[in-house]
């Protein structure tokens, strides 16, 4: 899976670093996702405990809803990091796509190639556009979790 993703570095050239922040924010995102959880666990301890207090109380909520926005704000830099960094790597890849196409002979483009060509822009280079780089961040963020979790 690594590999997958050091070649999908290597695509996004100038914005390599757009798609690291996008790594970083996903990852810190998916740690912050796990706090809720981690804040019941506090409450339910003190409620068996029986030394939970008003003010535990009080500053465990104030720390969830400080994680809750701060995970709002990271998925919002996750998301443009990723989406901006989509649309302007295959911009660029749709502009060699077309120099190429206009150094080829007349004679390639018959309506089979013509279709061919015109599937590729419309709908594979759209798809892995949108859907593939959001779901990037994710999955290099559960990549990097598996991998401080098994070391």
């Amino acid at each position: 899976m690594l590999a997958l993703f050091s070649r999908i570095l290597k695509l996004s050239g100038k914005y390599k670093s757009r798609i690291q922040g996008a790594f970083l924010c996903a990852f810190i995102e998916s740690i912050l996702a796990k706090m809720p959880v981690f804040l019941a666990f506090l409450v339910l301890s003190g409620f068996y405990q029986k030394t939970l207090t008003g003010a535990d109380c009080l500053y465990i909520g104030i720390g969830l809803a400080t994680v809750v926005v701060a995970q709002a704000v990271v998925h919002y830099l996750c998301d443009r990091l990723q989406s901006a960094a989509g649309y302007m790597i295959f911009t660029d890849k749709r502009m060699e796509l077309g120099g190429h196409l206009r150094k080829l002979p007349m004679g390639y483009f018959t309506s089979g190639n013509i279709g061919k060509i015109s599937s590729v822009l419309s709908t594979d280079m759209v798809f892995i556009e949108e859907a593939a780089m959001s779901t990037l961040g994710n999955m290099m963020s559960y990549e990097m979790v598996k991998l401080f979790c098994n070391t």
